[in-house]
């Protein structure tokens, strides 16, 4: 207990260091000659320990959870054969029979998502308890299909978009070539607008509210809306809700079904007029394994996205995922109970007591860099004063005189402070080594051993550096109580989030242990190796871009056309990027072989063999020259200055 309280009070009184000696120890040092514990260095270890032990033992729960749920989707909502290991999402439909087929199967699996013993997926319900039905939003063309293009060029291109909620009844929505109704081509954007407000079904009638006129009354001006809406060739859906569905909050605004279900004169006409079609199915699922060891449950906002709108007879499918969380389902006294909780909120401690000290620190370094300039200043000062007394004195041994001769006699005590401050402002590198001097240190020994002379300076960024760690572990643990207590729904952006900053705040922490080895020269080369040889590299790669930029553009004009690997920009620098690291060479050179064009074959050719000797056997070979000097440049001064030091 004595032991324990002597180590508390050395933690609370925090013994002070010599201010000469404060950038020139590092924090063992400061422990063994002076008693400091360094509760930086201990927190940030316990920090990186415990952020470890999360990724270790809970985060490949999480992955793996998220892996089997994609495949399972992807398995059920992907054309037959496509789903593996690792789910392929994107595929190429080339036939309109294909397309319905396939859409009655995504149906018919998500009607039977319940019935398999093996998941435990279920059907989310909106606020009044009904289950939410997949829909279909379909983008067309207002006028006409896209083959009167062949006839008159200058039809329109105006698309509009609809919904259609789909049914055991209709599981094709306007898909449905059976259901003989039709659009009139010929209606305007204002007509579609009318169009649609009519097949909303009007509210039911309540006769509570409404005498018995007024209900007769109702009743035939619906009537008569139906007689015309037959006279204009426009016939209302066969079926009608009594009332307009209550939107459902599983879905965001601007993915809230309309609740209209228009229908078209066939598939194959249908399909002329579409440019593209996306259908949601609502899909959670029950997670019994989480890391919380409590069931949580999950959704899974699965978008099937058909794109028709290059119109050369390849439809692109991509089964695209959002996942959430539907809040918790047990009481959050047995979540609040669970180890990684636990470990979260002692994460949460740990670094709050950290950026304390980072601060604090901050301050004091902030505040001694001050003190520094001002006692440069006021013995830059000092060193005029005495100037001036010896020019007096001198001028008194003389004979007298007013001394307007010198213009130090003429400063009085304020301009001498003033003159010194602007000295000690405009201080060179030269004189900063000189003040290195003062402090004891001499310049070669400093640089030789990796440290540097302007200690402030350096300890500040390192300082700033655990900040940022620091709030983003804060931040991070805090989403993820959040996360697991709330009972509220928590939305794919807030996982992602979470997701982010819990990576770079492990990252951060780990960085933050760089800097206690500062005054270690050899477990410090890398950073010192960086700083010297980072400059000089940036502007050579700087200098470098411009080729690279040049042949990506060159690639993707010459052989985007029939190559997957130059199709975009984007693409381009991938390629090259790997190219340039050896790999995918003789991918690439089969790749863009056009077989059938001579000139093609011959250009690329020449286009990677130019490419690889320039960026491979010149440019990489120089990037690695410029940090190999900068390596054992500072590796050279590393061992000349411990010699000195020993010596």
């Amino acid at each position: 207990m004595d032991g324990f309280l002597s180590v508390w009070q050395r933690i609370i009184q925090r013994p002070d260091i010599p201010d000469d000696e404060k950038a020139l120890i590092g924090p063992l040092d400061k422990f063994t000659k002076y008693g400091r514990i360094p509760c930086k260095l201990i927190f940030n270890l316990l920090i990186v320990t415990f952020l470890t032990a999360e990724v270790i033992f809970f985060v490949p729960i999480d992955n793996k959870y998220h892996n089997d749920s994609v495949l399972a989707l992807a398995d059920k909502f992907t054309p037959e054969g496509q789903s593996s290991f690792e789910p392929e999402l994107k595929y190429h439909f080339y036939d309109t029979q294909e397309i319905t087929n396939f859409l009655l199967e995504s149906f018919d699996a998500w009607d039977s998502l319940t019935q398999d013993p093996t998941a435990l997926f279920i059907h989310p319900t909106g606020s009044s308890g009904e289950r939410l039905m997949p829909f279909v939003r379909t983008v067309m063309k207002v006028n006409g299909t896209f083959k009167d293009l062949i006839i008159n060029s200058k039809v329109g291109f105006d698309t509009y978009t609809f919904d259609c909620i789909l049914t055991r009844d209709n599981k094709l929505g306007p898909f449905n070539g059976t259901e003989e109704v039709s659009f009139d081509k010929n209606r305007d954007k204002k007509d579609l607008h009318v169009f649609a407000d009519r097949i909303q079904a009007p509210s039911p009638v309540k006769a509570s509210r409404l005498s018995k006129a007024e209900v007769r009354r109702k009743r035939s001006r619906i009537k008569n809306d139906s007689n015309k809406n037959a006279n204009n060739d426009i016939v209302a859906p066969r079926r009608r809700f009594r009332s307009k569905p209550k939107a459902s909050t599983y879905f965001s605004n601007d993915e809230v079904p309309l609740h209209a279900d228009p229908k078209c004169d066939g598939v194959s006409d249908i399909f002329d007029k579409i440019k593209s079609f996306t259908v949601r199915y609502p899909v959670s699922s029950i997670r019994i394994n989480g890391p919380t060891n409590e069931p949580s449950k999950r959704r899974w906002d699965l978008a099937a996205e058909y794109d028709m709108s290059t119109r050369t007879g390849v439809i692109e499918y991509e089964l695209k995922y959002t996942p959430g969380i539907l809040g918790r389902i047990v009481p959050s006294s047995r979540i609040m109970g669970s180890s990684y909780l636990a470990l979260s909120l002692v994460v949460i401690i740990l670094s709050s007591w950290d950026l304390i000290l980072r601060l604090k620190a901050l301050r004091g370094d902030i505040l001694r860099k001050k003190r520094e300039k001002l006692l440069r200043s006021t013995k830059n000062a000092g060193n005029l004063a005495r100037a001036r007394s010896s020019e007096k004195q001198e001028l008194a041994e003389k004979g007298g005189g007013n001394g307007a001769e010198s213009p130090i006699l003429q400063l009085n005590d304020e301009d001498l402070l003033t003159l010194g401050d602007d000295i000690a402002s405009s201080t060179s590198s030269a004189t900063e080594l000189d003040e290195a001097k003062a402090y004891g240190v001499e310049q070669e020994v400093a640089e030789g051993a990796g440290l540097d002379v302007n200690f402030s300076g350096s300890k500040i960024q390192w300082l700033l550096i655990a900040i940022i760690s620091d709030v983003l572990i804060l931040i991070s643990k805090t989403l993820t109580l959040v996360v697991c207590t709330t009972t509220s729904d928590v939305s794919s952006g807030t996982l992602t989030a979470n997701t982010t900053l819990s990576g770079f705040a492990v990252l951060g922490a780990y960085i933050v242990i760089i800097s206690h080895l500062e005054h270690q020269p050899r477990f410090y080369l890398l950073i010192k190796t960086l700083k010297r040889g980072t400059p000089r590299a940036f502007k050579f790669v700087v200098g470098s871009f411009p080729i690279l930029m040049g042949y990506a553009l060159l690639g993707t004009v010459l052989f985007g056309g029939y190559s997957e690997k130059f199709a975009t920009l984007d693409g381009a620098f991938v390629t090259l990027f790997a190219l340039m690291n050896g790999d995918i060479i003789d991918d690439t050179f089969q790749s863009i072989f056009f077989e059938s064009n001579v000139v093609l074959q011959i250009v690329s050719r020449i286009y990677l063999y130019t490419y690889i000797a320039l960026f491979i056997y010149a440019i990489l070979n120089i990037l690695l020259a410029i940090m190999e000097d900068a390596y054992f440049q500072v590796k050279r001064q590393i061992i000349q200055g411990l010699h000195e030091a020993e010596g």
